[in-house]
């Protein structure tokens, strides 16, 4: 925000309402159930946990769900170990 902050509950209604705080939650919930980092072909993805995440009221498990029943999970494509 680009407001002088009254103090500690100014803040955490500040970042609490943030649309960017929300987007750095859905990533690093992303990475932690994906166990690997974000690539440019997640943004779709990303997208749609957000909006699930704004339409269910902050809600875990709907986000988490978006998530784990994207295409990106869906159709990941199968890795090779040497």
């Amino acid at each position: 925000t680009d407001r002088p902050l009254a103090g500690p509950a100014d803040l955490a209604q500040a970042l609490g309402t943030s649309p960017e705080v929300e987007q750095c939650f859905i990533r690093h919930l992303f990475r932690y159930l994906l166990g690997r980092d974000e690539t440019y072909g997640d943004a779709c993805t990303l997208e749609a946990a957000h909006t699930a995440y704004r339409t269910s009221n902050g809600s875990l498990s709907a986000t988490g769900q978006s998530i784990m029943t994207s295409d990106t999970v869906l159709y990941r494509a199968a890795t090779t170990e040497d």
